[in-house]
């Protein structure tokens, strides 16, 4: 990925699947390799599909929300969705709170962002034998 003059490595496309104890199913899927970018979220529910595309950048401050239920009935709403304000105005008003009275989920984000920084660092090293592999067998 780059970044103006920042060059990061070692990023492309990963997939994660998680099966819950209650049978849901969550899929998360980053392709930094697409040429196309795009933030969405699609829910699989009995009686509809609901298929939400989110900002990508400062530029945009619109989302917008499908709903497609079966026989091809669909609606569409378009909507305000300016990421930035509603994350400063949460962040004031965990401030006024007392520590006490909050319910802090930040732990579970840290770690799946350091099950991913693992899944990545471990892929890189398997990248690397394989990399070692093939050279010494162009050597031999």
């Amino acid at each position: 990925m780059v970044l103006e003059r920042t060059r990061v490595p070692r990023l492309g496309r990963a997939r994660l699947r998680l099966e819950h104890a209650a049978g849901v199913r969550s899929e998360i899927d980053s392709d930094l390799t697409s040429p196309v970018r795009e933030r969405s979220i699609t829910l699989h529910f009995d009686q509809a599909v609901l298929v939400g595309h989110y900002p990508c950048s400062d530029a945009d401050h619109t989302a917008q929300l499908r709903t497609v239920r079966p026989g091809g009935d669909a609606t569409r709403d378009v909507f305000a969705d300016d990421a930035f304000p509603a994350f400063l105005h949460g962040a004031y008003v965990r401030c006024t709170r007392s520590v006490s009275s909050m319910h802090l989920t930040l732990p579970v984000q840290v770690d799946a962002v350091r099950l991913l920084a693992e899944a990545k660092r471990m892929c890189a090293a398997d990248g690397d034998r394989r990399e070692e592999a093939r050279g010494t067998a162009a050597i031999r």
